[in-house]
């Protein structure tokens, strides 16, 4: 947005350089009426003041009601601005705060789930629990009656007995020599 105050030789800036042109048309229009401002306008309300008294003292293009209307204007632009640096800062702090508490949650939960297997196991081992391994691996703790009949079910199972593909390799080897010389013997035999 352009200023609307009236300079003789500032043309209207893009909307990008918004916090820099406001500071710059009334340093231009200090400058224009020969006074300059005692300290740059963004430092505070008082060398706004000033600003504005050194103006209106002087032959200035803008009226006192534009001078009012363009301060208002500013002061507006400013507190904007302002209200979205703070809520930039404050994103920030909540992205990089919430890394840090999912990593405490992580370390906490850590702590708690351990803490938890250590109770489980020492109430299990007072009750007379016994720790049972599947087939699978996993552990699970299992009543005394629990465990005797899982280990009876263990010892009853058939079990496959996995016969290898060559079961004695030494009649195999026995048998090929054979074979072979049978086919040599018959090849000489048709050979005559």
């Amino acid at each position: 947005m352009a200023s609307s105050c009236r300079t003789t030789h500032k043309a209207a800036r893009p909307q990008s350089h918004k916090s820099n042109v406001y500071n710059q048309d009334f340093h231009s229009a200090a400058v224009d009426t020969g006074a300059m401002p005692a300290r740059p306008l963004s430092d505070s309300a008082s060398s706004f003041k000033t600003s504005l008294d050194l103006l209106m003292a002087s032959d200035s293009s803008l009226t006192a009601d534009e001078l009012q209307e363009a301060r208002a204007r500013f002061e507006s632009d400013l507190a904007e601005d302002h209200a979205k640096r703070v809520e930039k800062v404050a994103r920030q702090k909540r992205r990089s705060g919430g890394a840090a508490s999912a990593r405490e949650q992580e370390a906490r939960n850590f702590a708690l789930n351990a803490l938890r297997a250590e109770v489980q196991s020492e109430f299990y081992k007072q009750n007379g629990y016994k720790l049972y391994t599947d087939s699978t691996g996993r552990k699970h703790w299992l009543t005394p009656g629990e465990y005797e009949h899982r280990m009876e079910r263990r010892k009853r199972r058939r079990h496959r007995v996995i016969q290898p593909a060559v079961v004695d390799r030494g009649r195999n080897i026995v048998f090929m020599v054979g074979m072979v010389l049978l086919a040599v013997a018959l090849g000489f035999a048709l050979a005559r």
